[in-house]
């Protein structure tokens, strides 16, 4: 004969604890030389939707939506999944970042609007100095393969920022400087 007592349903854990290391889903570090910012965001955000914890730099969606029992964290268990947030975060950016976004007890949230301040107030003038060297690239010692690569590269970068240059400005700029 059994006794009645039993043991209370364990609560199972949150989707977030499962990654061990951030890189494997996002293998891309946010840097301010590589003008990454829309690619690691889009990787960034695509990543906390599947893990349920998008809601932890974006504040218009609503945990509940995505909670499988409809209901919200508690607030210890919230403040855990910001941090693994925030350690995400950390962990896919270059130290120059972090120092210039870094902010005690920050949440995950103020850390990714600062990052996103950090990246669109260096836009404008990131945009006018690619353009100005794009202009000015020379072949020199290059090969035409990395000339024709470096302004691709240039080109692209200027896309990245929402600044994208004409083909034909492109094969002008291309042509005008090789000897």
């Amino acid at each position: 004969m059994t006794t009645g007592s039993s043991t209370p349903p364990v609560a199972p854990l949150h989707k977030a604890y499962s990654i061990t290391t951030i890189k494997s889903q996002i293998p891309l570090t946010l840097d301010l030389n590589h003008l990454n910012y829309d690619i690691w965001t889009d990787l960034f955000e695509t990543h906390c939707i599947a893990f349920d914890v998008i809601d932890h730099i974006d504040d218009t969606y609503d945990a509940t939506t995505t909670n499988p029992d409809n209901k919200p964290p508690t607030k210890a268990e919230w403040t855990k999944l910001d941090y693994i947030v925030q350690n995400w975060i950390y962990n896919t950016i270059t130290s120059d970042v972090l120092a210039n976004v870094h902010a005690r007890k920050a949440t995950a949230r103020a850390t990714w609007l600062a990052i996103e301040t950090l990246f669109r107030t260096n836009k404008e003038a990131k945009s006018l100095q690619l353009d100005n060297d794009l202009r000015n690239i020379t072949l020199g010692n290059m090969s035409i393969n990395d000339y024709c690569t470096k302004i691709k590269t240039m080109a692209d970068l200027l896309k990245n920022i929402g600044t994208p240059v004409p083909n034909n400005n492109l094969v002008a700029y291309t042509l005008n400087r090789l000897p």
